[in-house]
Order: C-alpha cells, then structure tokens, then sequence
C-alpha cells in the first residue's frame, strides 16, 4: 500500500520508528560478519536512517540482539507475524541487510536495496545473482559497503513478478473449478490442516516469547 495499514503504523509508533529507516536482520548466518558490519550499518545511521531489527525467520535463530551489535536500533515489541504486515515493513524499508533468501524477495520486488553475505554455489540464492539491486559484500574480510535508497524494482524483477502472478492465477483457476466428491473433500481438509498447524505455530511462538521476557525480568 502507498500509505501504511494501521497495523504496521502502530507497530512503528510501538518501537519509535518514526523516519526513514534500514532493515537489520538478527540472524546467526550474519554473525561471522557482525564486526564488520557494524561500521557500515554506523555509516547509515550516520545518513539518518534508522536501524530496525527485524527477524525474519526465528524458527532458524532470528533474535533481537543476536549481533550484538554496539549501536542503537529499533525494535518491535513484538514479531509481525502476518505475512503481509512483515512484507509491508519490507517494502518500507531503504535498505535491508540480511541472508534471508525471502527477505531479497520481498524487498527487490518493491524496489529495496539488498545487502547479503556471497551466495552458496548450487543453492537457491543464486536466481539472485544476476538482480542489479541484490548487492553481496566480500567472503574476504574487506570493507563491507551497504547500497540505500529504494527505488523501482528492475525490468528483471517486474518480468519474474508477472510470471509468478501467471502461476497463482493458474493455481486459483484451479481451485475455482468445480469440483465433486473426493476431491472437494480432500481439499477442505489440506485447507484445515494447514490453518491447524499454522495457529499452533503461532501459539507455541507465543509462549516462547512470553517466556523469554519473564526470564528477562527475572534477570
């Protein structure tokens, strides 16, 4: 959306995220580049961004502070757990910084810079290779630099946007079309089934938060 929702609007009055800001992600698969990190991310702030640190995946490690980073950041009081929420705040960004192949997605459809480690040979990450606005730093120990500024998403982008937007119409028509017996069945099923295992998720996420906060006030 042009103007944000008023869940993400509360969310950034929440955490005092009030300007322009660049997405950090608290992710172990960044930690091995945290001390070279931290003077380009100083380098944005000194631009006036500020820093939100987001995890984008805490199923695989994500947490407020797993960089340690010795600089001031913004966090959210709690995980956006809508999809399109997260993605709003993506697309909101001026810079994202993270190893999350969905976080690229995401940020260099609505035209944001991407920051992340060298891609895998052989893996997933590598239909990223060849996007102008995917930018990798150096596996060496070099000077890390951090591309802002958002934009348009690219030609490239916009081509494989419309090709993913074929596939799900195709998917739609699919479930569009009438459908009897077993089939109807089976469907209604899989949707339940996954609605089941989505709200346990979020459940058992709940409490792991609400844990780690208690022990926090207990600390």
């Amino acid at each position: 959306p042009r103007e944000p929702t008023p869940a993400v609007r509360d969310l950034r009055a929440r955490a005092g995220l009030e300007g322009p800001y660049a997405i950090v992600q608290p992710s172990p698969a960044l930690a091995p580049d945290a001390a070279r990190l931290e003077p380009a991310l100083a380098e944005l702030a000194a631009a006036g961004l500020q820093l939100l640190e987001l995890p984008i995946s805490p199923c695989n490690g994500d947490r407020q502070g797993a960089l340690r980073l010795d600089l001031e950041t913004v966090r959210l009081d709690r995980w956006p757990a809508d999809p399109l929420c997260m993605a709003e705040l993506i697309a909101g960004a001026d810079a994202v910084v993270g190893a999350s192949f969905h976080l690229a997605i995401v940020a260099a459809v609505a035209g944001v810079p991407v920051n992340r480690p060298t891609l895998g040979v052989g893996q997933k990450y590598e239909v990223l290779a060849d996007l102008e606005g995917v930018h990798v730093w150096d596996e060496r120990g070099s000077r890390i630099a951090l591309r802002h500024g958002p934009g348009a998403p690219e030609a490239e982008v916009a081509r494989r946007a419309r090709l993913v937007d074929g596939h799900w119409d195709s998917v739609a028509g699919l479930l569009q079309a009438p459908a009897r017996g077993a089939a109807r069945e089976l469907a209604h099923y899989l949707g339940g089934l996954a609605t089941s295992l989505e709200r346990d998720c979020l459940a058992a996420m709940a409490r792991e938060q609400d844990a780690a906060r208690a022990a926090a006030e207990r600390a």
